[in-house]
């Protein structure tokens, strides 16, 4: 079975998902364990809602709210 894959990073839909969720979560990851491709569509992420990638506790609820498009069924 073939994975749905975000064409410019080659990350899977699921890696997609957990992105967001971690965003949402407002909760900083540590960056170092990320592998390269995850790290780029997670800083990517981040810009396009103008949060700070190392430092996502400072975003505000509302900040993240649009993460939650399109998770769930």
């Amino acid at each position: 079975m073939e994975l749905e894959c975000e064409d410019n990073s080659g990350i899977s839909r699921q890696d997609m998902i957990a992105i967001m969720c971690i965003i949402h979560s407002r909760e900083t990851p540590a960056i170092s364990k990320m592998c390269p491709q995850v790290i780029s569509f997670y800083c990517r992420m981040c810009s396009c809602f103008g949060i700070q990638y190392h430092r996502l506790e400072d975003a505000s609820e509302d900040d993240v709210c649009l993460m939650n498009v399109g998770l769930h069924p």
